[in-house]
């Protein structure tokens, strides 16, 4: 149980229970609800961004004999928000207290999952399939001109369905010798219609309003195949990977409710249909030294695949192209002292097809970077300077540029890569004493977070948390604190096409109180 403020309400509860000697149950469930931390200056609201959150998973396990077992799970989420105006002109003094809109919004949730895992044991090998079906929906309508003056207002529709399987052949013989297979099959439908009003009268336009549906349709057809194998041999494990990736998309839209308005600015009524197919070959090779425990050094190289798809809404049924990457990262992982864990990872990434993300007044839509590179070292480290002393640091360092990136008459090259912080510091620290009180803190800070491809919109800030608490055999109360110095920060930041920047802000100071209870 947990309360903290805006009025935010927790409560989750996790089981076990064993039905008979070979059927078990689990459950999760979890609720919150909150009445947001933002105001809206235009009806002096002060629960905008209100959430109500409901999601629970329940799981079956039987076991029919030694060699064969099923689990049967079931999860369902639903989310609720009703107030949901979030933004706020990017260079207001309170992003959180100066949200204006004349509709406030609301987004609404609900999904739900089935998934049947079968194990199988044969000798030396293991026969796995995972089976699962998906269903989202999600609907939302939302004021997206970010004033006070009725302009213009998106709503969205969207309903997904997936099922998938995969089946992996797996080692199960101890040996120097280990290996992997598999297949994955899926079948994705997603369907949305986005509907934008758009006062042409209150903009001045001296014309009736509009509003343009979008209706589109996107199914996709996807297949893996992958294995992996690794041999030990003196002190050394080489692992050697395969996986080709093959989706196929069909895609058809149209687009209707187009007049005069919406004419001047370059829509038309209009349909249509695309497919392409995307693929690739993913190859993996990695090689460790494995001598001693304490300090084992390693290097890896693969290659990543993300495939190409079609707009839905901005620039709509214009396709964007599949983003491959090639990895490297050399590193090691040590253990110097018996209190003393360190690893270090030293990475380069190379982005061919880039996919970006960019904004236009109303929406997203997707192209693409020719080129990009991402490169840096990543540093963690926990020591227990006592039995009751204990720290974590975590250290990185990020250079994320496009290195050829042009968009019309604009050339972003050489400019550094958008939400990709350029440095960051996690330190946490607890000290627990013998009569059960313990104590907390972790500060976190982010540094040069760009929004824009131009490099003009930037942000750096820092986090502290603090946490109190007392804890028993079967129980444990505290009291926290969450962005304790309550630092303003952005989670989203973007430009209307009028040149005007909107950002969110991110969560204020939060304190609270919260009770665990193990029985």
């Amino acid at each position: 149980l947990d309360y903290s403020s805006n009025n935010t309400q927790k409560a989750s509860l996790v089981f076990n229970k064993a039905l008979d000697e070979t059927t078990f149950l689990r459950g999760a469930l979890r609720y919150t609800k909150t009445d947001g931390y933002f105001t809206n200056k235009f009806n002096d609201s002060n629960k905008v961004g209100r959430e109500e959150n409901t999601d629970f998973r329940i799981s079956l396990k039987k076991e029919v004999s030694d060699n064969l077992n099923f689990v049967l799970s079931l999860d369902k989420q639903e989310v609720d928000s009703p107030n949901y105006a979030q933004f706020a002109p990017y260079d207001s003094k309170d992003l959180r207290k100066n949200v204006n809109v004349n509709e406030l919004g609301q987004a609404y949730k609900k999904a739900y999952g089935v998934n049947l895992k079968t194990e199988y044991e044969m000798d030396k090998v293991k026969l796995l399939s995972i089976t699962s079906f998906r269903n989202d929906k999600f609907k939302s309508a939302n004021d997206v001109d970010f004033t006070q003056f009725d302009l213009s207002a998106l709503d969205l529709n969207k309903d997904l369905d997936s099922i998938s399987e995969e089946l992996r052949l797996v080692s199960t013989s101890k040996s120097s010798f280990d290996y992997i297979a598999g297949l994955f099959l899926l079948s994705e439908k997603d369907k949305r219609n986005y509907n934008t009003s758009l006062n042409f009268a209150n903009m001045g336009f001296g014309i009736p309003a509009e509003t343009l549906s979008q209706n589109t349709r996107n199914k996709t057809f996807g297949t893996g195949v992958f294995g992996e194998i690794s041999k030990k041999f003196f002190d050394t494990k080489l692992t050697l990977g395969l996986r080709y990736d093959r989706e196929k998309k069909k895609f058809d839209y149209k687009q209707t409710g187009v007049g005069a308005g919406l004419t001047m600015f370059g829509y038309s009524n209009s349909n249509g249909k695309e497919s392409k197919t995307y693929d690739a070959w993913l190859p993996k090779i990695s090689l460790s030294y494995e001598k001693y425990d304490s300090f084992i050094p390693y290097a890896v190289f693969s290659k990543g695949f993300k495939s190409g798809g079609f707009n839905d809404n901005a620039n709509l049924g214009s396709s964007y192209r599949p983003e491959f990457t090639t990895n490297y990262e050399i590193g090691f992982k040590s253990k110097i002292l018996d209190n003393l864990k360190l690893n270090m990872a030293l990475f380069k990434i190379d982005w061919k097809d880039m996919q970006v993300e960019s904004e236009t007044s109303t929406s997203i839509f997707i192209d693409n970077a020719s080129n990009a590179t991402s490169k840096g070292v990543e540093l963690e480290m926990d020591y227990l300077a006592s039995e009751n002393l204990s720290f974590s640091l975590g250290l990185a360092y990020t250079s994320a540029k496009y290195d050829d990136y042009k968009r019309g008459s604009n050339d972003y090259s050489g400019k550094r890569v958008i939400d990709v912080p350029k440095t960051t510091i996690n330190l946490a620290t607890t000290y627990r004493m013998d009569n059960g009180f313990y104590a907390g803190a972790n500060y976190s800070r982010f540094g040069d977070i760009y929004f824009d491809n131009e490099n003009n919109r930037t942000q750096s800030y820092n986090i502290t948390n603090v946490k109190i608490g007392y804890e028993q055999e079967n129980f444990d109360i505290y009291v926290y604190g969450n962005n304790i110095f309550d630092e303003e920060y952005k989670t989203r930041a973007f430009a209307l096409s009028s040149g005007d920047w909107y950002a969110r802000s991110g969560a204020p100071s939060q304190f609270g109180i919260a009770l665990n209870y193990r029985f």
